[in-house]
Protein backbone atom coordinates (compact mmCIF):
# COMPACT_ATOMS: atom_id res chain seq x y z
CA UNK A 1 0.00 0.00 0.00
CA UNK A 2 2.91 2.34 1.05
CA UNK A 3 4.93 1.78 -2.72
CA UNK A 4 1.16 2.25 -4.19
CA UNK A 5 0.88 5.44 -2.40
CA UNK A 6 4.09 6.80 -3.20
CA UNK A 7 3.98 5.74 -6.99
CA UNK A 8 0.82 7.84 -7.01
CA UNK A 9 2.04 11.21 -5.39
CA UNK A 10 5.16 10.97 -7.95
CA UNK A 11 2.89 10.52 -10.89
CA UNK A 12 0.55 13.76 -9.46
CA UNK A 13 3.86 15.58 -8.77
CA UNK A 14 5.00 14.95 -12.17
CA UNK A 15 2.24 14.94 -14.58
CA UNK A 16 -0.22 17.41 -12.85
CA UNK A 17 -1.34 19.79 -15.79
CA UNK A 18 -3.12 23.35 -16.06
CA UNK A 19 -4.38 26.29 -17.50
CA UNK A 20 -3.39 29.67 -17.60
CA UNK A 21 -5.18 32.76 -15.22
CA UNK A 22 -4.62 35.32 -13.05
CA UNK A 23 -2.78 35.51 -9.76
CA UNK A 24 -5.12 34.84 -6.70
CA UNK A 25 -6.39 38.05 -4.91
CA UNK A 26 -8.47 38.62 -1.92
CA UNK A 27 -9.52 35.79 0.43
CA UNK A 28 -6.66 32.66 0.58
CA UNK A 29 -8.27 29.57 -1.42
CA UNK A 30 -7.42 26.46 1.02
CA UNK A 31 -5.89 23.07 -0.66
CA UNK A 32 -6.03 21.46 2.94
CA UNK A 33 -6.62 23.60 6.26
CA UNK A 34 -8.10 22.56 9.36
CA UNK A 35 -11.94 22.28 10.43
CA UNK A 36 -10.99 23.42 13.35
CA UNK A 37 -8.29 25.08 14.54
CA UNK A 38 -6.02 24.67 18.50
CA UNK A 39 -5.13 27.62 19.57
CA UNK A 40 -2.61 25.40 21.69
CA UNK A 41 -0.88 24.25 18.82
CA UNK A 42 1.63 25.53 15.99
CA UNK A 43 0.69 26.07 12.72
CA UNK A 44 2.50 24.82 9.08
CA UNK A 45 1.71 26.89 6.00
CA UNK A 46 2.90 24.03 3.32
CA UNK A 47 3.57 25.00 -0.52
CA UNK A 48 2.92 22.49 -2.73
CA UNK A 49 5.59 21.80 -5.75
CA UNK A 50 4.27 21.12 -8.90
CA UNK A 51 6.47 19.83 -11.99
CA UNK A 52 3.88 20.38 -15.05
CA UNK A 53 4.38 19.86 -18.57
CA UNK A 54 4.67 22.90 -21.27
CA UNK A 55 1.14 24.36 -21.64
CA UNK A 56 -0.21 26.11 -24.78
CA UNK A 57 -3.22 28.23 -24.52
CA UNK A 58 -5.46 27.83 -26.99
CA UNK A 59 -4.12 30.12 -30.28
CA UNK A 60 -1.01 27.88 -29.43
CA UNK A 61 1.01 29.84 -27.35
CA UNK A 62 3.31 28.46 -24.71
CA UNK A 63 2.45 30.04 -20.71
CA UNK A 64 4.74 30.06 -18.31
CA UNK A 65 2.20 30.78 -15.61
CA UNK A 66 -1.13 28.58 -14.52
CA UNK A 67 -3.66 28.51 -11.90
CA UNK A 68 -5.60 24.90 -11.60
CA UNK A 69 -8.97 24.45 -12.76
CA UNK A 70 -11.73 23.24 -10.23
CA UNK A 71 -11.09 19.58 -12.01
CA UNK A 72 -7.16 19.69 -11.38
CA UNK A 73 -7.02 21.65 -7.60
CA UNK A 74 -8.01 17.53 -6.70
CA UNK A 75 -4.26 16.96 -7.41
CA UNK A 76 -2.86 19.05 -5.87
CA UNK A 77 -5.25 18.79 -2.48
CA UNK A 78 -4.04 15.28 -2.82
CA UNK A 79 -0.63 16.69 -2.54
CA UNK A 80 -1.33 18.47 0.53
CA UNK A 81 -2.94 15.73 2.43
CA UNK A 82 0.37 13.29 1.49
CA UNK A 83 2.39 16.13 3.18
CA UNK A 84 0.28 16.04 6.10
CA UNK A 85 -0.23 12.51 7.01
CA UNK A 86 3.53 11.81 6.07
CA UNK A 87 5.72 15.08 7.24
CA UNK A 88 3.64 16.41 9.67
CA UNK A 89 2.38 15.65 13.32
CA UNK A 90 -1.34 15.44 14.52
CA UNK A 91 -0.35 18.49 17.30
CA UNK A 92 -0.19 21.07 14.32
CA UNK A 93 -2.20 22.76 12.30
CA UNK A 94 -1.73 22.50 8.34
CA UNK A 95 -2.90 25.13 6.00
CA UNK A 96 -2.04 24.59 2.66
CA UNK A 97 -3.09 27.18 -0.20
CA UNK A 98 -3.59 27.36 -3.76
CA UNK A 99 -1.04 29.52 -5.71
CA UNK A 100 -0.45 30.60 -8.94
CA UNK A 101 2.77 28.74 -10.26
CA UNK A 102 4.67 28.56 -13.05
CA UNK A 103 5.03 25.44 -15.75
CA UNK A 104 8.47 23.43 -17.03
CA UNK A 105 8.39 25.41 -19.91
CA UNK A 106 9.40 28.33 -17.52
CA UNK A 107 11.89 26.47 -15.64
CA UNK A 108 13.66 25.78 -19.06
CA UNK A 109 13.97 29.88 -19.95
CA UNK A 110 17.20 31.41 -19.47
CA UNK A 111 17.82 32.49 -16.00
CA UNK A 112 16.90 36.24 -16.05
CA UNK A 113 13.43 35.57 -18.05
CA UNK A 114 12.61 32.51 -15.41
CA UNK A 115 13.52 34.57 -12.51
CA UNK A 116 11.02 37.25 -13.73
CA UNK A 117 8.65 34.66 -13.85
CA UNK A 118 9.26 33.00 -10.25
CA UNK A 119 8.83 36.60 -9.27
CA UNK A 120 5.79 37.06 -9.79
CA UNK A 121 4.59 33.67 -7.99
CA UNK A 122 6.62 34.82 -4.91
CA UNK A 123 4.71 38.33 -4.70
CA UNK A 124 1.61 36.62 -4.66
CA UNK A 125 2.45 33.83 -1.69
CA UNK A 126 4.12 36.36 -0.05
CA UNK A 127 0.76 37.94 -0.14
CA UNK A 128 -0.37 34.94 0.48
CA UNK A 129 1.46 34.41 3.72
CA UNK A 130 0.74 37.79 5.21
CA UNK A 131 -3.02 37.49 4.84
CA UNK A 132 -2.64 34.32 6.80
CA UNK A 133 -0.91 35.81 9.32
CA UNK A 134 -3.21 39.04 9.64
CA UNK A 135 -6.37 36.71 9.60
CA UNK A 136 -5.51 33.42 9.86
CA UNK A 137 -2.63 33.24 12.60
CA UNK A 138 -3.76 34.89 15.45
CA UNK A 139 -0.15 35.21 17.43
CA UNK A 140 0.31 31.45 17.16
CA UNK A 141 4.01 30.18 16.26
CA UNK A 142 4.27 28.77 12.98
CA UNK A 143 6.55 26.14 9.89
CA UNK A 144 7.33 27.42 6.65
CA UNK A 145 7.72 24.34 5.00
CA UNK A 146 7.77 23.26 1.46
CA UNK A 147 8.66 20.88 -1.74
CA UNK A 148 10.38 22.00 -5.14
CA UNK A 149 8.65 24.65 -6.74
CA UNK A 150 7.02 25.16 -2.64
CA UNK A 151 10.60 25.30 -1.57
CA UNK A 152 11.09 27.99 -3.56
CA UNK A 153 8.48 29.95 -3.10
CA UNK A 154 9.71 29.64 1.06
CA UNK A 155 12.67 31.23 0.07
CA UNK A 156 10.61 34.16 -1.08
CA UNK A 157 8.73 34.57 1.62
CA UNK A 158 11.79 34.44 3.86
CA UNK A 159 13.01 37.44 1.98
CA UNK A 160 10.14 39.37 1.88
CA UNK A 161 8.75 38.88 5.16
CA UNK A 162 8.87 41.60 8.48
CA UNK A 163 10.98 41.39 11.54
CA UNK A 164 7.56 40.94 13.50
CA UNK A 165 6.65 38.09 10.99
CA UNK A 166 9.60 36.30 11.91
CA UNK A 167 9.73 36.61 14.96
CA UNK A 168 6.55 33.89 15.23
CA UNK A 169 8.61 31.77 13.02
CA UNK A 170 9.85 28.03 14.07
CA UNK A 171 11.39 26.91 10.92
CA UNK A 172 11.27 26.96 7.39
CA UNK A 173 11.92 23.69 5.65
CA UNK A 174 12.90 24.12 2.09
CA UNK A 175 12.98 20.47 0.92
CA UNK A 176 15.30 19.83 -2.49
CA UNK A 177 16.00 23.14 -2.91
CA UNK A 178 19.28 24.80 -1.95
CA UNK A 179 20.63 27.93 -0.56
CA UNK A 180 22.87 30.02 -2.38
CA UNK A 181 25.23 32.70 -1.06
CA UNK A 182 23.48 35.63 -2.10
CA UNK A 183 20.38 33.65 -0.13
CA UNK A 184 22.06 33.89 3.45
CA UNK A 185 22.60 37.32 2.69
CA UNK A 186 18.96 37.81 3.99
CA UNK A 187 18.81 37.88 7.92
CA UNK A 188 15.66 35.76 7.96
CA UNK A 189 17.58 32.94 6.46
CA UNK A 190 19.51 31.41 8.97
CA UNK A 191 20.95 27.87 8.28
CA UNK A 192 20.11 25.38 10.93
CA UNK A 193 22.99 24.07 13.16
CA UNK A 194 21.36 20.83 14.74
CA UNK A 195 18.05 19.45 15.54
CA UNK A 196 16.22 21.88 17.89
CA UNK A 197 17.22 25.86 17.33
CA UNK A 198 14.66 28.36 16.26
CA UNK A 199 14.24 30.85 13.78
CA UNK A 200 16.34 28.80 11.51
CA UNK A 201 16.48 27.14 7.75
CA UNK A 202 16.48 23.28 6.95
CA UNK A 203 17.61 23.23 3.44
CA UNK A 204 19.24 20.19 1.31
CA UNK A 205 17.92 18.26 -1.81
CA UNK A 206 19.80 14.70 -2.53
CA UNK A 207 21.50 13.19 -5.46
CA UNK A 208 22.78 8.88 -5.69
CA UNK A 209 25.98 11.07 -7.45
CA UNK A 210 27.60 14.51 -8.11
CA UNK A 211 26.47 13.64 -11.39
CA UNK A 212 23.01 13.98 -10.46
CA UNK A 213 23.19 17.74 -9.37
CA UNK A 214 20.06 19.48 -10.94
CA UNK A 215 21.43 23.28 -11.58
CA UNK A 216 17.96 24.78 -11.06
CA UNK A 217 17.49 23.00 -7.91
CA UNK A 218 20.86 22.68 -6.55
CA UNK A 219 20.91 26.83 -6.35
CA UNK A 220 24.74 27.09 -5.89
CA UNK A 221 23.76 26.07 -2.51
CA UNK A 222 26.79 26.76 0.41
CA UNK A 223 24.87 24.94 3.12
CA UNK A 224 23.02 21.29 3.36
CA UNK A 225 22.14 19.83 6.55
CA UNK A 226 21.37 16.28 6.84
CA UNK A 227 17.56 15.50 7.88
CA UNK A 228 18.78 11.97 9.36
CA UNK A 229 22.01 13.49 11.25
CA UNK A 230 20.62 17.08 11.95
CA UNK A 231 24.40 18.08 11.16
CA UNK A 232 25.97 20.01 8.68
CA UNK A 233 28.94 17.83 8.59
CA UNK A 234 29.78 14.90 6.45
CA UNK A 235 28.45 12.32 9.49
CA UNK A 236 27.20 9.47 7.66
CA UNK A 237 23.53 8.84 8.55
CA UNK A 238 22.38 5.20 8.14
CA UNK A 239 18.35 4.66 8.44
CA UNK A 240 16.25 1.87 6.79
CA UNK A 241 13.43 2.93 3.88
CA UNK A 242 10.49 0.58 2.77
CA UNK A 243 12.97 -2.88 2.12
CA UNK A 244 16.02 -1.03 1.76
CA UNK A 245 18.99 -0.01 3.79
CA UNK A 246 20.03 3.57 2.58
CA UNK A 247 23.16 5.62 3.83
CA UNK A 248 23.01 9.73 3.19
CA UNK A 249 26.22 12.07 3.89
CA UNK A 250 26.90 15.42 3.11
CA UNK A 251 28.78 16.02 -0.07
CA UNK A 252 31.30 18.89 1.36
CA UNK A 253 31.97 20.39 -1.81
CA UNK A 254 28.74 21.13 -3.38
CA UNK A 255 26.78 20.77 -0.19
CA UNK A 256 23.96 18.09 -1.55
CA UNK A 257 22.93 15.15 0.17
CA UNK A 258 24.60 11.73 -1.28
CA UNK A 259 21.74 9.63 -0.88
CA UNK A 260 22.51 5.26 -1.84
CA UNK A 261 21.09 2.17 -1.05
CA UNK A 262 17.55 2.71 -3.19
CA UNK A 263 16.75 -0.02 -4.84
CA UNK A 264 14.12 1.13 -7.05
CA UNK A 265 14.38 5.37 -6.86
CA UNK A 266 11.55 7.13 -8.38
CA UNK A 267 13.41 8.93 -11.09
CA UNK A 268 12.75 12.26 -13.04
CA UNK A 269 11.19 11.85 -16.27
CA UNK A 270 13.69 14.05 -18.24
CA UNK A 271 16.55 13.19 -20.86
CA UNK A 272 19.06 15.50 -19.19
CA UNK A 273 22.24 14.43 -18.81
CA UNK A 274 21.84 14.75 -14.16
CA UNK A 275 18.13 13.24 -14.55
CA UNK A 276 19.47 9.27 -14.07
CA UNK A 277 21.86 10.10 -10.35
CA UNK A 278 19.29 12.98 -9.37
CA UNK A 279 17.42 11.72 -5.95
CA UNK A 280 14.52 14.67 -6.44
CA UNK A 281 11.76 12.77 -5.83
CA UNK A 282 13.78 11.16 -2.84
CA UNK A 283 13.50 14.15 -0.72
CA UNK A 284 9.92 14.55 -0.66
CA UNK A 285 9.88 10.50 0.61
CA UNK A 286 12.53 9.04 2.68
CA UNK A 287 13.02 11.71 5.03
CA UNK A 288 9.57 11.77 5.84
CA UNK A 289 9.66 10.00 9.61
CA UNK A 290 12.45 12.35 10.65
CA UNK A 291 11.53 15.86 9.51
CA UNK A 292 8.09 14.80 11.03
CA UNK A 293 9.66 14.46 14.54
CA UNK A 294 11.78 17.30 13.83
CA UNK A 295 9.03 19.33 13.49
CA UNK A 296 7.90 17.92 17.35
CA UNK A 297 11.20 18.65 18.75
CA UNK A 298 11.41 22.34 17.23
CA UNK A 299 8.03 23.51 18.11
CA UNK A 300 7.71 21.87 21.46
CA UNK A 301 10.83 21.22 22.93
Amino acid sequence: MERLLISIMAIVLLTLCATQGSAGQGEIEWSVAPTEVDGLYADVLWFSGTVVGKELDDKGKELYTITLTEEQKPLLRRDAEFALKMLFPDSVNMFSPLYHQFTMGAIELEKGQFDSIKNVVEEETYDIFRNYMEKVNNGRPFVLAGMSQGAMVVRGILERMTDEEYSKMVCAYMIGYGLSDKDLQCEHIKPAQGAKDKGVTVSFNSVATRKGIWPLVHNNAVVCINPVTWTNDTTTGKFVFRDDTLTVRRDAKYNVLVLQGEHSPALMPFKSPWAKDNRHLSDYFVYTEFIRRNVLDRVYR
